[in-house]
């Protein structure tokens, strides 16, 4: 991280910063039938217009099932 003097361009101190990988947890039943409505929770959140979503083993990545935004929330719900 850089403080940079706008006259001149000049770097008048930095520090160190490492950038890592997010580090997340989700958590959901092991089991919900067809239909019904059940909690989803996360441990943190990246962005507020991230998802949460429920789809088939299998799924190809990007590919979306019903699903939520995370907001500034750490639970929600969806239907199976």
């Amino acid at each position: 991280v850089r403080y940079v003097l706008r006259e001149g361009m000049k770097t008048l101190a930095s520090a160190p910063l490492e950038v890592v990988a997010a580090e997340l947890s989700i958590t959901a039943p092991e089991q919900a039938t067809t239909g019904a409505s059940f909690k989803v929770s996360w441990s943190d959140t990246v962005a507020s217009h991230d998802y949460y979503t429920v789809v088939s083993v299998g799924t190809d990545e990007g590919k979306l099932g019903n699903r939520d935004l995370v907001g500034n929330k750490g639970e929600g719900t969806l239907r199976a």
